[in-house]
């Protein structure tokens, strides 16, 4: 009963199952583990001893090399000192001059010391005058024995010392046994059998003993510092090495010995050579504590651990109970699903973030919407209450940093997108515009003003709060505003190759001012068509004093004749002239402009009536874009071509309008096929003609137009090529005209039925 009672508990609560095998898994690991160790804790032990003796060597190693270092640079700078130089030249006497040179070399001396805390002494022996100079005082040759005595050497050792000429590390037993470590240097330096001067710096040896004595108190070690020869320099035991130096390599290595396991390490910057010697007794003890300790350790492992995953396992099943309770309710009402509480868990979880995150999308969705329509609301002057206007801001996350407002407009022309991918897409490229746009000025705003940015039908509007300057004048702030959107406006038509234009309204005071700014943004912006492409508009700069309309009865006739005698040149010196004056023109209205525009469009419609020109074709199409045109300058350029194509036209009316051009431009088709920059603009401007007229010349006296003659002719030229020469499409295509071989493929198609490759099979 028993067993089965739990069976049923394992089986229908897999949660209490899963987190038991869990922490009984967790709780494997560390003993597993722990055996590992047990069996393997000899190599450990000796791996980490050797490793830690090794940190320790090192340590030393480089304390020791940065002390020889400093004691040899020591020894070059006294060698070079000009004061030995030139005591060396000196005769046993000296004058009261040189007496006097040697207390100012005392005083070198000193400073030599106190920079060079690392080195415990240094002296000078001075052989042909039998003199001896150390950091701190002078000794004549009777007064020699007591500089010994300071030294604690003997005459012997002395001798040792001063007799070779040989410049290097070396090392002398004080008469206390205590060791002596010093750098010699000889003068002259390249002077090898006889010297003048011997230099020696003794070494301050308290921090390597330092180390030889926590060595000692850590592994009960020894630790030796030999020389080339592989002599002891100094160790931290007067015992020798326990093993033959020969087994000493070049590299960083560890060995042992029946007693003894030895780590050493040779310097590079120093004749030196670093050896660690730890009894083989150290090592046992340490791994019969660490067994020890190991072994009790697993065993309150186990005991605790198997305790705790009880209690773990009753104690968080809890909440989980309470989660299945409420979760039982829905299977009540009829909801199905799984038996099991993790996968019911599971499943009603992810079903509740999945609603919660589309519901933060919607909402998200929503708030842009809804913002930019209250955004709307405010600049059209719908919300007429200062309190609803403030509130309506601060729920956009716009708060107040003042009463001054302004608002920009901006508008976008063009843009070149390098997206990748389909490039179709308006309306993710709009969208992409509108990010940038925003974004880009937002950041350039920033720094002197608070501003937000929304989509109001094609435009991008902008309102803006002025902070005030640090003397409290909101215009200077303004300009500053203006200055940080013109630097915007260069930056983005440079980088990203938007072109757009920016308006902007004046300053205005409190919060209720906001859509009479607006307004006067809308105003500054119906300047474009006068200014043209990528202006930024100041709405402060235009007043309302009108100019003198310039366009007279007198010169519509002149421009109705000059049509009608095909005077090409004389009727665009009229409009450039016209266009000129209007532009010119200080503080000229939009309306005035646009009334401009009517009557020279009347009066291209009389001209058309009196030169008996096709006109309803002429109203619909060139007409209809001349009234369209954005700027004063397209409307130039729009009137400019509709002009050339009117004189054209009276032009071949005057030659007869026979097929003598039609036979020119395909003489010259035929010759110049094989050009891939051959179009019917190209074609036009060979033979100085407008190209809409051009083509409506050339298809009248022809069966089709321009452009399918190029690809016939072509076309004609590539089936020769393919039936008479192995040549690859590729090869073909660009022989003939095009640019790749798909729009060859693709022309071929169009006009034959069939691939080029498939004809050539069919051929063959």
């Amino acid at each position: 009963m028993m067993n089965k009672k739990f069976w049923l508990l394992f089986r229908n609560q897999s949660v209490t199952l899963k987190w038991s095998i869990s922490y009984l898994i967790v709780l494997i690991i560390p003993i597993v583990f722990a055996l590992y160790l047990y069996q393997d804790s000899e190599k450990i032990v000796r791996e980490q001893m050797n490793e830690s003796s090794a940190m320790i060597l090192k340590e030393m190693k480089d304390t020791f090399d940065s002390q020889l270092n400093e004691m040899e640079k020591l020894a070059t700078q006294v060698a070079f000192n000009p004061k030995i130089q030139m005591l060396v030249s000196k005769q046993a006497s000296l004058s009261p001059g040189d007496e006097y040179m040697l207390l100012e070399l005392l005083d070198d001396f000193k400073m030599y010391k106190t920079a060079n805390s690392m080195v415990e002494d240094f002296f000078v022996y001075f052989h042909h005058l039998d003199l001896v100079l150390s950091s701190n005082n002078r000794y004549r040759s009777t007064l020699i024995p007591v500089f010994l005595n300071d030294l604690d050497l003997d005459a012997k050792k002395w001798g040792d010392l001063i007799g070779s000429a040989r410049s290097g590390y070396e090392a002398l037993e004080k008469t206390d046994g205590s060791p002596f470590i010093f750098y010699k240097q000889s003068l002259p330096f390249r002077q090898r059998s006889e010297t003048d001067v011997t230099i020696a710096t003794v070494l301050d040896n308290k921090s390597v003993q330092s180390y030889f004595e926590y060595f000692q108190e850590t592994y009960n070690g020894i630790v030796y510092i030999l020389n080339e020869q592989n002599r002891t320099m100094l160790s931290s035991e007067s015992k020798p090495l326990p093993f033959e130096a020969a087994q000493l390599m070049s590299d960083t290595k560890t060995f042992y010995t029946d007693h003894y396991a030895v780590s050493y390490i040779k310097s590079n910057n120093t004749p030196f050579t670093y050896v660690s010697v730890i009894p083989e007794s150290v090592f046992k003890q340490k791994l019969r504590a660490i067994n020890k300790t190991a072994m009790i350790g697993l065993g309150l492992s186990i005991v605790l651990g198997l305790l705790m995953v009880g209690w773990l396992v009753r104690k968080q099943y809890k909440p989980v109970r309470s989660i299945m309770s409420l979760l039982a309710k829905n299977k009540q009402t009829g909801r199905e699903g799984p038996d099991n509480e993790w996968e019911l868990i599971e499943s009603m979880l992810g079903e509740t973030l999945q609603e919660n995150l589309a519901a933060n999308q919607r909402l998200h969705r929503q708030r842009k919407v809804i913002e930019s329509h209250l955004f709307e609301r405010v600049i059209k002057g719908r919300l007429d209450n200062k309190e609803m206007l403030e509130d309506v801001l601060s729920g956009m996350d716009f708060e107040l940093v003042s009463e001054d407002f302004m608002i920009f407009v901006m508008y976008v022309e063009d843009y070149e997108l390098d997206l990748g991918g389909d490039q179709e897409d308006g309306d993710r490229d709009w969208a992409l515009v509108r990010l940038i746009l925003s974004n880009i000025t937002g950041e350039w705003l920033s720094p002197v003003c608070r501003q937000m940015t929304f989509e109001v039908g094609d435009l991008l509007v902008g309102l803006i709060n002025v902070a005030p300057s640090r003397e409290g004048l909101a215009a200077n702030g303004r300009d500053q505003i203006i200055a940080k959107l013109k630097e915007s406006h260069k930056f983005i038509q440079t980088r990203f190759r938007i072109q757009y234009s920016v308006s902007y309204s004046g300053l205005h005071q409190t919060v209720l001012s906001i859509p009479g700014a607006y307004e006067e943004a809308m105003q500054a912006m119906e300047y474009k068509f006068l200014l043209g492409h990528s202006q930024m508009i100041d709405f402060e700069s235009f007043k309302t004093s009108e100019p003198d309309y310039f366009y007279s009865l007198e010169q519509e006739q002149w421009l109705v004749n000059y049509i009608k005698a095909g005077d090409y040149e004389s009727a665009k010196k009229l409009v450039n002239q016209l266009v000129g004056l209007f532009s010119s023109a200080d503080n000229v209205s939009i309306e005035v402009v646009k009334c401009f525009m009517f009557d020279i469009t009347s009066t291209i419609i009389k001209a058309t009536t009196e030169i008996q020109m096709n006109k309803e074709e002429l109203v619909n199409r060139t007409v209809n874009d001349l009234i369209h045109c954005r700027t004063i300058v397209d409307m130039q350029a729009q009137l400019l071509q509709l002009l050339k194509q009117m004189t054209d036209f009276i032009q071949d009316r005057k030659s007869g309008g026979d097929e003598e051009l039609k036979n020119r431009v395909l003489s010259f088709i035929e010759e110049r096929y094989a050009d891939n920059e051959l179009s019917v603009s190209s074609i036009a401007e060979y033979f100085h003609k407008d190209p809409v007229y051009l083509s409506k010349y050339f298809r009248k006296y022809h069966e089709a137009g321009i452009l399918d003659a190029i690809h016939r002719v072509r076309l004609q030229a590539a089936k020769s090529r393919l039936l008479g020469s192995d040549k690859t499409i590729k090869e073909i295509a660009n022989e003939i005209g095009f640019y790749n071989s798909n729009a060859f493929i693709r022309t071929f198609k169009k006009y034959e039925g069939i691939t080029p490759g498939k004809y050539r099979e069919s051929h063959e």
